[in-house]
């Protein structure tokens, strides 16, 4: 997201939501997509709506916590464009590794709390977007090997979020291997590598269908969002990536929402 962006929803989330109409108006048209639920007891997709488990249309209005999860340079210095990963090495080379680890921990812990999911949702909205690096989850020396510590702190903010009556996006940000070279994606080395890395690409459906797995039955899920700002040579391979996460998620969790964007930041 870029800065300033604490208070706009992410914009493909925008664009549904402005789709979604009064209750007052003509009754929701079927939907023809091949996993369509009639009775889906989650937020979902019906026609072009999105509408809650009741049924009803749903206009999800909400702010993104960027910088809590995966760390981009501008979080911290005006105009920076570096990833997590070079911050981290700047910081290792400055005061070491231990040290490095103990301040990510005091960012978790207090770059967002329950008191700003509480006033978040006293402002009004009814929904947070939850960017997630990856690395929270799994260490690229131990692939397929999903940590507790990342699994407690995306829990808790679910927690928080139910509390609190919001609704929460859990939006993979960064992939393994980096979907593009940019900040956001926190790329290591510089260069995307999940386009032309079969390994990565595995990582990443195997991932996807860890958190469904974990996550089918949280009505406070509003849906997954796949892949943040994918930027591959060619969009045949985003959506060739898609049909490789979808049924894996679908074999999981049969009824969240499933977010897509497309190429040129989404």
């Amino acid at each position: 997201m870029k800065p300033g962006s604490f208070l706009g929803l992410a914009f493909i989330v925008l664009m549904a939501a402005g789709l979604a109409c009064s209750s007052s108006a003509a009754p929701l048209p079927v939907t023809p997509y091949d996993d369509y639920i009639e009775a889906n007891p989650m937020v979902h997709q019906v026609g072009n709506s999105i509408v809650g488990a009741d049924g009803e249309p749903l206009r999800l209005r909400g702010v993104n916590l960027g910088g809590w999860l995966l760390w981009e340079g501008w979080d911290f210095s005006k105009g920076s464009d570096l990833s997590e990963n070079k911050i981290d090495q700047g910081l290792v080379n400055l005061v070491g590794q231990p040290a490095v680890d103990q301040f990510h921990q005091q960012m978790y812990e207090n770059f967002i709390t329950e008191a700003d999911i509480q006033a978040i949702a006293s402002l009004g909205f009814n929904l947070v977007r939850l960017p997630i690096n990856y690395q929270i989850l799994e260490d690229d020396d131990h692939p397929y090997v999903y940590k507790d510590t990342g699994w407690g702190m995306i829990d808790l903010a679910l927690t928080w979020c139910e509390k609190y009556n919001l609704y929460v996006i859990l939006d993979l940000h960064a992939v393994p291997g980096g979907q593009s070279g940019l900040a956001p994606s926190n790329p290591n080395p510089a260069e995307p590598r999940i386009w032309s890395s079969p390994d990565d690409q595995a990582r990443t459906v195997a991932l996807w269908k860890a958190i469904a797995a974990r996550y089918k039955d949280r009505k406070i899920v509003a849906g997954y969002d796949l892949i943040n700002e994918p930027l591959p040579g060619n969009g045949d391979k985003v959506v060739a990536l898609y049909q490789q996460i979808i049924p894996a998620i679908r074999q999981e969790d049969p009824d969240h929402m499933l977010i897509l964007e497309g190429t040129a930041f989404s």
